[in-house]
């Protein structure tokens, strides 16, 4: 029986005699009485979800320690206060070993850790040198000994570096091989293939609607059932594939902490998803004020020339203008300290990039209506227009333009690469118009991150179960691209 009160409608008594929930009585203000079935079975579920509520957790990607307190006869010992400090905030999580001596602390930020465990009558023993990556379960297993709690036993090591509480396969990209490693254009996402199974896509446009961004299979899955996610938020493109800007860049590298990517054997909590799943940690602030300021350049002064950047004029650049920029800042650092931190970080993108293309567009006499004869004759001969092509000698023929059609005609270049394939197609008007200079391109990506991380601690100095963390941010990508007479320009905001 389920007693439940409400300040309007009564008293309400739920029965779940007989396999069923049954209203057996509401007694409404004037003491009327109800007996409605349907509201029973409303109630009664509604209640149960009240009661038997518990913490969801979304896609993981904080850290966990875990482990076992055992005296020197590997006795677990039941009880156990087991402080959890960060060091580079101060936050301290406190749990307590159940009867089996086990203790876990879930939802851990990333970095270095101190594990502290006290129990009365017996020395305290702590554990230093733990290093917390994302998405990672390290075991701490600690060892008691008899003594008085004001005497301490340290042990300085790392952990393990096999997770044995996992069957995941996946390998991490820590901040040091983000920082250390060269990436063109520092877009993140291509440390990914550094990891077994992950490889490259390369057939498909990058345009809108196919996803800007670099395309990957992860163990030959297709290359939109890859999940990407900043602090558990899912950044997939409108095309759900990698994530990109007009660059094709992915970036705000120098706002990442470290990422994951899970190959195979991952978790219910990453659904929808069959093929790899790439999960980064944004930076935090701490106790310590920092940040950088910083700029990268690239130009085309020491560029090889490909073999379709062909010079039209003497006088003609060796290559396509090509000029990028990447700059940005960050700083991070204590509102409150040990209690409220934040950090920010700002990166911006412009690049101006000269094109080769190569395409076939109507000659000087295709201009004037000046057009060579087909190939094959037919059995009557030419006829209309065509009729000079059956005089032997002849090769060409003249036509009127419309006048209709002179406007668009106009439109077309003239050709200047010197190459004429008249031997390949049956209507040899086209030849090969080679634009190494005058196709300019200029598109930009500012990316701004601002980042929040928010602890709280409770009056005594203990710590409490009131933690926060907020991670506002806004990405702009608007592509201008110039080919000749034509501009088209295209942004798109995002905001996470």
């Amino acid at each position: 029986m389920i007693k439940f009160v409400h300040k309007t409608f009564g008293k309400f008594n739920f029965d779940f005699e007989s396999g069923g929930a049954f209203l057996k009585g509401a007694r409404l203000k004037g003491g009327e009485m109800l007996q409605v079935r349907r509201a029973a079975i409303c109630g009664s579920v509604f209640a149960v979800v009240l009661l038997c509520g518990t913490l969801a957790y979304g896609q993981n990607t904080a850290g966990t320690i875990l482990g076992t307190v055992s005296d020197e006869s590997g006795a677990r010992l039941p009880g156990v206060t087991v402080m959890i400090t960060h060091l580079d905030t101060g936050i301290v999580r406190s749990v307590t070993t159940d009867e089996g001596g086990r203790y876990r602390a879930p939802g851990l930020g990333l970095g270095n850790y101190e594990v502290k465990a006290e129990l009365t009558g017996f020395r305290t023993a702590v554990r230093m040198g733990i290093q917390l990556t994302v998405s990672a379960e390290v075991v701490v297993n600690l060892t008691l000994s008899v003594g008085v709690v004001s005497e301490q036993v340290n042990v300085t090591g790392e952990a393990p570096l096999v997770e044995i509480t996992s069957a995941t396969l996946s390998g991490l990209v820590d901040d040091k091989k983000i920082r250390d490693l060269p990436l063109n254009g520092r877009s993140f996402e291509q440390l990914a293939f550094l990891q077994p199974g992950v490889t490259p896509y390369f057939r498909g446009r990058r345009e809108t609607d196919q996803g800007e961004g670099v395309k990957m299979s992860v163990s030959g899955s297709r290359v939109d059932s890859n999940s990407f996610l900043l602090d558990g938020t899912n950044i997939n493109d409108q095309s759900n594939n990698t994530p990109g800007s007009a660059s094709g860049n992915l970036l705000g590298v120098e706002m990442l902490r470290e990422f994951r990517v899970l190959t195979g054997a991952y978790s219910a909590e990453y659904g929808r998803y069959s093929g790899g799943i790439i999960t980064a940690v944004s930076k935090s602030g701490g106790n310590e004020l920092h940040g950088n300021v910083y700029e990268f350049h690239r130009n085309d002064n020491l560029d090889a020339r490909n073999f379709f950047d062909i010079k039209s004029k003497p006088d003609d650049p060796r290559l396509p203008e090509f000029k990028r920029n990447q700059f940005g800042a960050t700083i991070g650092g204590p509102i409150v300290r040990d209690r409220t931190f934040f950090f920010s970080g700002y990166e911006g993108f412009r690049q101006r990039k000269g094109e080769s293309r190569l395409a076939f567009v109507p000659n000087a006499d295709a201009h004037r209506g000046i057009l060579p004869c087909p190939r094959t004759s037919p059995a009557g001969g030419f006829t209309g227009s065509q009729a000079p092509c059956n005089t032997p000698g002849t090769s060409t023929y003249a036509v009127t333009i419309s006048p209709a059609v002179r406007p668009f005609l106009d439109l077309f270049p003239l050709p200047n690469g010197g190459v004429e394939w008249t031997t390949t197609f049956p209507q040899p008007i086209l030849f090969l118009c080679d634009t190494p200079s005058t196709v300019p391109s200029s598109r930009r990506r500012p990316s701004i991150r601002p980042l929040l991380s928010i602890a709280s601690r409770g009056p005594s100095g203990s710590p409490s179960r009131k933690r926060g963390f907020s991670r506002p941010g806004f990405s702009t990508q608007p592509g201008l691209v110039l080919t000749g007479p034509t501009a088209t320009n295209s942004a798109g905001p995002c905001l996470t």
